[in-house]
């Protein structure tokens, strides 16, 4: 699956395990962009922000809040490590 965050075709849903279950995530490609992007540096407020903007589109359980938030975090660094992004214009990116 690819992204492009100038991609007009809509949000697209992608999974990653959270507590051990996959699921299901509207938009997550373009969240993990927007808040590398966003300044945010320190590991909470990215934690704070993957959670927020996730939140805007797909429903989170209080109860599973903080595994959301660590499985997004963990979502986040991995893409971080391999593809290696950050600092480029907003055209420039897609994730394989």
């Amino acid at each position: 699956m690819g992204f492009d965050c100038c991609d007009t075709r809509g949000p697209k849903t992608r999974t990653i395990m959270v507590n051990g279950k996959q699921i299901g995530i509207q938009d997550l490609d373009r969240i993990l962009f927007e808040v590398e992007n966003s300044g945010v540096h320190s590991d909470e407020q990215i934690k704070i922000e993957l959670l927020k903007k996730v939140k805007e589109k797909n429903y989170v359980s209080p109860a599973m809040q903080q595994n959301y938030a660590l499985a997004l975090f963990e979502e986040y660094e991995r893409l971080r490590r391999n593809i290696g992004y950050g600092g480029r214009a907003a055209c420039d990116l897609s994730i394989k």
